[in-house]
């Protein structure tokens, strides 16, 4: 429930993109769009990871067949949010900057670490039965998301500056 949650967030992220920035919402349109991105893929990312690392470590084919109590899993995924979290407080005041130059993706960083971390995680969990094969969907979804992202982080790097708040 908590995934799905947070996936609505991620699809709420999109409407600050869609408002027109005057000189009255500026400061603030820009600091909504740059924490509601970083945040929710953040959030989205270690949700998946911590449930990862439980799927990993209580398969039988290449798990230690133990269990990760619920409180371990929940203190990992909230550390890994809070990690994204602090690293997004520092554009609060100064977010004219943010969307100029490269450091939106300074802060997305993080959320591509996740995401490294998510792919190196895939063999662990893809044959794992808990849950009705759990596994094997995210790691679907780990591997889309993977591509669409070497797509994306490309396009924001290298297209022309009128097109970064479209990518």
């Amino acid at each position: 429930l908590i995934l799905l949650f947070a996936l609505t967030l991620l699809f709420c992220a999109v409407l600050p993109f869609c408002i027109e920035i005057t000189k009255w919402n500026s400061e603030v349109l820009c600091t909504v769009k740059a924490l509601g991105t970083t945040l929710c893929y953040s959030a989205i990312f270690s949700l998946i990871l911590s449930r990862c690392v439980l799927l990993s470590t209580a398969a039988k084919e290449v798990g230690f067949m133990s269990h990760v109590a619920g409180p371990v899993q929940s203190f990992l995924c909230l550390f890994m949010f809070w990690v994204q979290a602090a690293l997004s407080l520092k554009i609060i005041g100064r977010c004219s900057v943010i969307f100029s130059n490269y450091n939106f993706i300074y802060l997305m960083s993080y959320n591509v670490m996740l995401l490294l971390l998510l792919l190196c995680v895939i063999p662990l969990i893809y044959k794992s039965q808990r849950n009705y094969r759990e596994g094997k969907y995210f790691t679907y979804a780990i591997a889309l998301v993977f591509c669409l992202w070497c797509f994306w982080l490309p396009g924001y790097l290298f297209l022309d500056h009128k097109w970064k708040e479209f990518m």
